[in-house]
């Protein structure tokens, strides 16, 4: 199901073609088969990019210290290039920080569009 509304979006959105499909590095494996079934659907390719996450689980970690364990997670080898249009794939979004921080480590090895799905948003 959450394949099929990728889908619908990238068609309404009229996203590039060329996406490639990045699921966000999570302590669960809910965030690689989400990416998995859209890269299915979408025809596109999967490129596992961020290792999970090492010591407690995201929704563990105090607010205000999530933005640094985040950008953390989410460092790439400056020396990688990247597809010009990437689709970063979470599982949960609470603050956006992992989001975040992974779409910016995509840009800094050379990204110049990153689109972004999660399963659920958390709104407090």
């Amino acid at each position: 199901m959450f394949a099929d509304g990728v889908v619908s979006i990238a068609m309404f959105r009229r996203w590039p073609a060329d996406l490639v499909v990045v699921p966000v590095g999570s302590s669960s494996s809910i965030a690689l088969e989400l990416a998995c079934a859209a890269a299915v659907k979408l025809d596109a390719r999967l490129l596992q990019m961020f290792p999970p996450p090492l010591g407690p689980k995201m929704k563990n970690v105090p607010l205000a210290e999530r933005t640094a364990r985040a950008s953390f997670r989410a460092s790439i080898n400056p020396e990688e290039r990247c597809a010009p249009n990437m689709l970063l794939v979470d599982d949960l979004v609470e603050t956006g920080s992992t989001l975040t921080a992974a779409a910016a480590a995509l840009r800094a090895v050379g990204a110049e569009r990153v689109f972004a799905m999660a399963a659920v948003s958390i709104r407090h």
